[in-house]
């Protein structure tokens, strides 16, 4: 369970455009989480927890290449741990890695087939790449698992829209802010939609 909820604080800092941590006393607070960690790490190596709750602190500072390092370490400890996979590869995505990026990905699905999130991870980096045919592919993938998936409904919906399928974009944009009304990220997205079909 712990793991669980590190993980969705860990993918929500990465994904969210401002992961950085503005705040002088909430980066010395974080500071201090990591030195904790560092303190249980070095006093049992073998936890991979720690080493998770490191990486998630780290990657609120946007020490991308050091959260990279701390999955790499789980993945050595736990070679079937399909998060630790999936987190690496929001890392190396953040650092424009994104090939990388997607074999972490393709990692993290072969080893949990039903792994929604690692899908949208992959079609997000794929997107980046301009494979958007593909990207679609992936969230496909995830509104397959999870219809009220909104996240892969705005995606997919972006990646539409990049092709130039300005009315599929926008269903699958109005579909995302069905299912969430108070997401101002899915209502900037059919913003922009909307204003391309209005050209």
């Amino acid at each position: 369970m712990k793991k669980t909820i590190f993980f969705k604080l860990f993918f929500l800092v990465l994904i969210s455009g401002n992961a950085q941590v503005k705040d002088t006393s909430e980066w010395n607070l974080i500071r201090i989480k990591i030195q904790d960690e560092d303190f249980f790490i070095k006093h049992d190596s073998t936890n991979v927890e720690h080493y998770f709750k490191r990486a998630l602190f780290k990657g609120q500072l946007g020490k991308y290449n050091e959260v990279i390092e701390d999955y790499t370490k789980i993945i050595e400890l736990n070679p079937t741990y399909a998060e630790a996979y999936n987190n690496r590869g929001l890392a190396k995505r953040k650092l424009n890695k994104n090939k990388e990026a997607i074999i972490d990905f393709n990692k993290a699905i072969e080893l949990k087939p039903d792994y929604i999130t690692a899908y949208l991870s992959r079609g997000n980096s794929k997107s980046d790449l301009e494979l958007y045919k593909e990207a679609i592919d992936d969230y496909n993938k995830a509104i397959a698992l999870d219809s009220q998936y909104g996240d892969a409904f705005s995606n997919r919906g972006k990646a539409k829209l990049k092709q130039g399928n300005y009315n599929e974009a926008i269903v699958d944009l109005k579909t995302a802010i069905a299912i969430n009304p108070n997401n101002k990220i899915y209502q900037e997205n059919l913003n922009n939609a909307l204003k391309k079909t209005s050209k």
